[in-house]
């Protein structure tokens, strides 16, 4: 009884602590458009820690909000939660919730693992009516991404989730939908000279040399006089940072990136 009682206390406490954090958070965010809020927003997280898998270990897959510890997804999705939030009529954390499940959810709805959705492209596609964003890869001179993204059940091992039969056929039926649909990024070669087009708070995203993968690692622009640099969660550095070298440099120097896409959010 004694247990039972502190957990409760314990899940109480955290339930309390995340609010909070959320109230310290968004009651200084300011911004006219949606990409000043979005950079804006993505500076409060600064010096944040990175933290993988932040979403794995939830085997009743339920709602994990967490702004103390980020990875370069998350970061994304709470940075773009709260800029939607604050074109809503109540901004609570509860809404905040709604606007996260929405984002992170297929239809909106928390139904297993496999309701998530957990390639960046997918996410990209669904998500950009409700967000309010588009991909411009294909406006800034892009070309079709050719490439099949199956990565996750044909690597079902690294995920103890699709352990689970059912799951990993639902999963597998998500990869056959996201696979027929078509979206552009700019190849790596052709990044350098499209980068004066690039905005303070577009989303970028690093397609992936590695078999089967769409994306490897997302963040946001966020310009410095003539230069475009990256706003993101880093393995690296071991926490939310704005890079020190360019995105030029960053995109050239990481052997698996092949190349960016470009998601701007409308004004």
């Amino acid at each position: 009884m004694f247990l039972k009682l502190f957990n409760l206390t314990l899940i109480f406490l955290f339930s309390f602590n995340i609010e909070s954090d959320f109230d310290k958070i968004f009651s200084k965010i300011k911004g006219n458009s949606r990409p000043e809020l979005i950079v804006n927003t993505g500076l409060l997280f600064l010096n944040k820690p990175y933290v993988a898998k932040t979403l794995e270990n939830n085997q009743s897959e339920s709602l994990v909000c967490n702004f103390e510890g980020l990875d370069c997804a998350t970061f994304v999705e709470n940075v773009t939660a709260m800029t939607i939030l604050k074109s809503m009529k109540t901004q609570d954390f509860q809404n905040f919730k709604t606007v996260l499940t929405n984002l992170r959810y297929q239809n909106g709805k928390i139904d297993g693992y496999e309701s998530r959705i957990h390639y960046f492209s997918d996410w990209l596609f669904r998500n950009e009516k409700y967000a309010n964003f588009k991909n411009i890869s294909k406006d800034l001179g892009g070309e079709l991404f050719q490439k099949k993204t199956n990565f996750m059940s044909e690597n079902a091992k690294f995920y103890p989730n699709l352990v689970e039969k059912k799951v990993l056929e639902k999963i597998k039926l998500s990869e056959y939908e996201l696979n027929k649909k078509q979206f552009y990024y700019i190849k790596k070669g052709n990044v350098e000279k499209i980068l004066p087009k690039i905005n303070s708070g577009d989303i970028i995203a690093f397609t992936s040399t590695v078999d089967k993968l769409d994306v490897n690692h997302e963040g946001f622009a966020i310009k410095k006089g003539n230069e475009i640099y990256l706003m993101h969660a880093s393995l690296e550095k071991k926490k939310v940072i704005i890079s020190e070298e360019t995105l030029l440099q960053y995109l050239n120097r990481i052997k698996k990136h092949s190349g960016i896409i470009v998601a701007r959010f409308e004004k």
